[in-house]
């Protein structure tokens, strides 16, 4: 039985290292890293994956070397845990843009004194940063993004084989640069029509207030530039849907691109 027991041990050190990399992804992802929902959810999932994606993969183990040890079977798993979490973490980058642009409308329209904790970090963040987060995110899925993450997910096998990832190197810094560029460019180019906007509706209230000081401008001035901030946000929806689905199969070139 020594030989079944090695082909056992080969395809559970095999079947552990996809799990790994799938690990990594789930763990950073939108939609899939939801903290909504449950642990065991979760966990599941990137079982199933790597049910699913390990019998494929199992020609192309030729060349791996097996670990002599504990220590070393943990540390050749960092390489595959650090892929998943590049494309995760990639997508979050070139999301975070919209929060930004978000707290600065809500600075100005008002609204951010009312602070929120996002479930899905575990951090505040104002109520309008929340909302056109959650709004991105569904745009998103509706455009296939989840699938688009799972193409560019397995296109990794194909560049870099189970048992062969390397560290992130300067082309994985470079392609997470370049996504932040990318996604502070598209938040401020979402967003600034709202900001003109506003900032126009604060120089004609600081002009009325001067032109009837009777009025109060405090007051009223917060349930307009709420409601202006509300009908340009209904309005950019569209601008935003197109701003992104133009973007986002660059956003998953560069991410790509952290691998070959």
């Amino acid at each position: 039985m020594f030989w079944f027991d090695i082909f056992l041990r080969d395809h559970i050190i095999f079947f552990t290292r996809v799990l790994t990399r799938v690990t990594g992804l789930v763990m950073i992802a939108p939609v899939l890293s939801q903290k909504s929902a449950p642990v065991n959810y979760r966990a599941l999932l990137c079982f199933a994956m790597a049910v699913v994606l390990t019998p494929p993969q199992w020609e192309m183990r030729t060349g791996v070397p097996a670990p002599e040890n504990v220590t070393e079977y943990a540390i050749m798993l960092i390489p595959e845990l650090f892929i998943g979490i590049i494309i995760g973490m990639g997508l979050v980058i070139f999301f975070s843009g919209i929060q930004m642009g978000g707290a600065l409308i809500g600075r100005l329209c008002g609204m951010m004194l009312a602070n929120v904790v996002d479930p899905a970090t575990g951090v505040s963040m104002p109520t309008y940063s929340r909302f056109l987060h959650l709004l991105l995110i569904t745009i998103f899925v509706c455009m296939g993004g989840v699938r688009m993450t799972m193409e560019a997910f397995l296109d990794t096998f194909k560049i870099i084989p189970v048992g062969q990832a390397p560290l992130p190197d300067e082309k994985a810094a470079a392609a997470i640069f370049e996504l932040v560029a990318g996604s502070f460019y598209l938040g401020m180019q979402v967003s600034m029509p709202i900001v003109v906007s506003l900032m126009l509706a604060l120089l004609v209230l600081a002009l009325v207030g001067r032109a009837v000081p009777q009025l109060n401008i405090m007051v009223v001035g917060f349930g307009i530039k709420s409601m202006l901030s509300f009908v340009l946000t209904s309005i950019m929806i569209t601008g935003m849907m197109y701003a992104y689905t133009k973007e986002i199969d660059g956003a998953f070139e560069t991410i790509m691109a952290a691998f070959k």
